[in-house]
């Protein structure tokens, strides 16, 4: 069966406070059980609330001290002014909250909306079987974020920043213990009381709490944005020195903008080894080419004892091949195919590149059967090697050719990704613009709906006839109304019935 009228009666006033003026209101253990709450218009009056509830809201209310007990929920607090609250709940908002003291246990970040001079402090209270409520609500007594306030409005038309909350004094701060009649129980406060506050539990981080590097889009202006990115952008910098062990490790501006080439710079790489293994002559041992450096110069022995230099640029030092590097033991097997008796000395070439300096050692009598090697010997030796220079030589016009394509391409790249920031950027601006435009409008629109709805209320609490509230509170235009059937009938008599009270009134 359902409630009687009476017992809906009942229970409606049990679940609320409403117009009350001076007044000790007590709401006891087991009156609400874990139910919604609502108060409203209390002016001077002491609220006790010492129940666990679902949610509570409180409209309209001032100069008045609010004990609740743990709210599963959420706790709402709207139009509201010069009021002491203690409450331990799963979230806190307020809108239009002005000179208010908060002690407070959240689960959650609170929220303050459009409201001023407000002072939080831990929860502090205790009464009897607090600690059982506690349980009912199922929230964690350690997770205690009462001081992460996140401010909505923080930031004005104008850009500024505005704080419009603080934290209380510690040495403000008092514990509070209550008594309920007809509750003989211990009183208890189970939520840990914060170190600084002289309680024993650890106190928030706010530091990472503010650099965390995280914004609301919907509120945040785009100048705090960007400075919020940027500070994330230097903390994460600096533990990248602490990992790396360097504290001078920084990131330049070339860094960060050019683009990733490391598969052309491979290629190249590529291209360069193969180009070494034809100035050798051979295929150079594999333990050889891992061990060479990249600005170590090679041993040549494909033509004797010489100095090949690409240019002066010092990007060009993995192409110098000169004679003095030669490893001792690569040396005596060169002159040992050749049939040296002693390993000549290592002297530059003459001024054509090729061919035995004037006083360079020759080889001995018995190594090749004639007193000494003519000019002509020399010649044919020459030409024996052109084709294998032509072959040096083009790779070196195709790596070149390579590396001049790849610093296009990086320029091409880093032009490119200007372009793209650029119009990010106009589009950031664009729809920050919209943002506050259409913001203001819907403000606007809000704040005249809103004192047309107070009006009207005001309008029915003055009016003796209740049908004129009805009316308002149906649709009475036919060419608005959106049902299918037929209510003319029903419209005629409300109306009649209006016209009717106004008539004897």
């Amino acid at each position: 069966m359902g409630l009687t009228k009476e017992e809906k009666k009942a229970l409606r006033e049990k679940l609320t406070m409403k117009g009350k003026n001076n007044e000790t209101l007590w709401r006891t253990p087991g009156e609400i059980d874990g139910k919604q709450f609502a108060i409203a218009d209390l002016d001077g009056c002491t609220a006790h609330v010492f129940d666990h509830t679902s949610q509570i809201l409180i409209d309209r209310c001032k100069n008045t001290t609010f004990f609740f007990g743990p709210v599963k929920n959420s706790v709402f607090f709207r139009d509201c002014e010069n009021c002491e609250i203690y409450v331990p709940c799963n979230q806190f908002r307020c809108r239009d909250l002005y000179n208010s003291t908060i002690y407070l246990f959240c689960e959650t970040d609170p929220v303050i909306e459009s409201s001023a001079n407000l002072t939080f402090a831990p929860y502090n209270v205790s009464y009897p079987l607090q600690d059982k409520h506690l349980a009912a609500c199922e929230l964690d007594a350690s997770a205690n974020n009462w001081d992460k306030i996140f401010d909505f409005t923080d930031t004005s038309e104008e850009g500024e920043k505005t704080i419009h909350h603080s934290l209380l004094d510690p040495s403000q701060y008092r514990r509070v213990q209550k008594d309920i009649e007809g509750f003989t129980e211990e009183k208890v406060n189970p939520f840990p009381i914060p170190a600084r506050y002289g309680g024993d539990a650890p106190d928030n981080d706010l530091s990472q709490h503010e650099g965390d590097g995280t914004f609301d889009i919907r509120t945040t202006s785009k100048e705090d944005a960007e400075m919020l990115y940027q500070q994330h952008q230097e903390k994460q910098m600096e533990q990248a020195n602490d990992v790396l062990g360097n504290d001078q490790y920084e990131f330049s501006e070339e860094t960060k903008k050019e683009p990733n080439l490391t598969e052309e710079r491979t290629a190249v790489d590529q291209l360069e080894n193969k180009m070494d293994n034809l100035e050798f002559g051979f295929d150079a041992p594999k333990q050889n080419q891992d061990s060479v450096q990249d600005d170590t110069q090679q041993n040549y022995t494909g033509f004797g004892n010489t100095n090949w230099d690409t240019g002066d640029n010092p990007s060009n030092h993995e192409n110098q091949f000169n004679a003095t590097n030669v490893a001792s033991q690569e040396q005596q097997d060169a002159d040992d195919a050749f049939g040296f008796e002693d390993s000549p000395k290592q002297q530059d070439l003459g001024q054509d590149g090729f061919g035995s300096a004037p006083d360079a050692q020759q080889p001995s009598e018995d190594a090749f059967g004639f007193d000494e090697p003519t000019k002509g010997d020399q010649i044919t030796n020459i030409g024996e090697d052109a084709e294998e220079l032509a072959l040096i030589e083009a790779a070196q016009r195709s790596m070149q050719e390579r590396l001049s394509q790849l610093r296009h391409k990086e320029e091409q790249e880093l032009t490119e990704k200007r372009a793209r920031k650029q119009k990010a950027q106009d589009e950031l601006n664009e729809w920050y613009r919209q943002k506050n435009a259409s913001g203001e409008a819907k403000r606007k629109q809000n704040k005249e709906e809103e004192w047309a709805f107070l009006q009207t209320r005001e309008e029915h609490k003055q009016s003796k006839n209740p049908w004129e509230k009805i009316i308002d509170n149906v649709e009475i235009d036919q060419r608005k109304y959106l049902g299918a059937k037929d209510v003319t009938r029903m419209r005629q008599a409300m109306l009649a019935r209006k016209q009717d009270l106004k008539k004897s009134s």
